[in-house]
């Protein structure tokens, strides 16, 4: 007897080969604004919360303090900040797709108009780009879509 894949597993098969093949593709880059982000979270890991150093006072230097203290519990887990930063971004762009095609079927968006929404989401360059950098860009994108 032949099977073939129903549309539900089609789309979850092509739009899962985009994400890992050109997540991949972007993963060893990383933004130079997450270094600031890891300055400041490893020396929260130490008990210096909120200062670049000890000569400088404590000031808000980052972005996003939800991205902050969520870097800050991986750290304390003893998880690299940097691994985690990467990781995280991964796992939120990988929930914003899933995302993108849950919202177009809720819609009653076609399978294929589904599938399309989400390769354009995928073929957006700046979307695997900030993915892996270490910043709060694909988290925030996820809480949207969501």
């Amino acid at each position: 007897m032949k099977r073939h894949l129903s549309p539900a597993h089609l789309f979850a098969l092509v739009t899962s080969l985009f994400f890992v093949v050109l997540s991949h593709y972007y993963y060893w880059q990383i933004g130079d604004d997450s270094y600031i982000y890891f300055r400041y979270i490893d020396r929260a890991l130490v008990g210096h919360w909120w200062s670049w150093s000890d000569h400088i006072p404590a000031v808000e230097g980052y972005s996003s303090p939800l991205w902050y203290f969520l870097l800050i519990l991986f750290g304390k887990l003893g998880v690299s900040v940097e691994l985690a930063a990467r990781s995280l971004g991964l796992l939120f762009a990988a929930i914003t797709v899933i995302g993108c095609g849950r919202l177009a079927r809720a819609l009653n968006v076609s399978y294929a108009l589904s599938i399309c929404a989400c390769l354009l989401l995928l073929l957006n360059h700046g979307f695997h780009y900030w993915s892996s950098a270490g910043l709060e860009t694909s988290l925030y994108m996820a809480l949207m879509v969501w």
